[in-house]
């Protein structure tokens, strides 16, 4: 008597067959889900490059726009007015007058010899 296991075979190839569709139908899934996020990833570039390029460009239309107000002699001396007191401010100019830091120019200045010279007394 021989057995023959027609049966087993035939169940195993009908569950391998089973689950290469389902691993098919899930790969073909991803692929779909994996190509919409590359869309959406390709939209959301370009709007952040045309969201760039239009700061770019309202930032050199400013930039035109406020050195046409700057020939103006006028408003030349304004900003440079403006521009000299936030230097001093800062403490990088001098301003005379009363208020005045004082300058360094109060102190006397120590002998510089010339190359190849002594100081005397040193």
């Amino acid at each position: 008597m021989s057995v023959k296991p027609t049966g087993s075979i035939k169940l195993r190839v009908e569950t391998i067959g089973y689950f290469l569709k389902r691993y098919r139908d899930d790969m073909i899934r991803n692929k779909n889900k994996a190509g919409r996020i590359e869309e959406q990833l390709r939209e959301f570039e370009a709007k952040l490059r045309l969201q760039m390029l239009r700061e770019r460009l309202e930032n050199m239309a400013d930039a035109f726009r406020n050195r046409r107000h700057a020939a103006d002699p006028r408003e030349r001396r304004r900003a440079g007015g403006v521009e000299r007191r936030a230097r001093v401010r800062a403490g990088v100019g001098r301003l005379s007058g009363s208020g005045a830091r004082p300058s360094n120019r109060s102190r006397p200045m120590s002998p510089h010899p010339l190359p190849g010279t002594t100081i005397a007394g040193k």
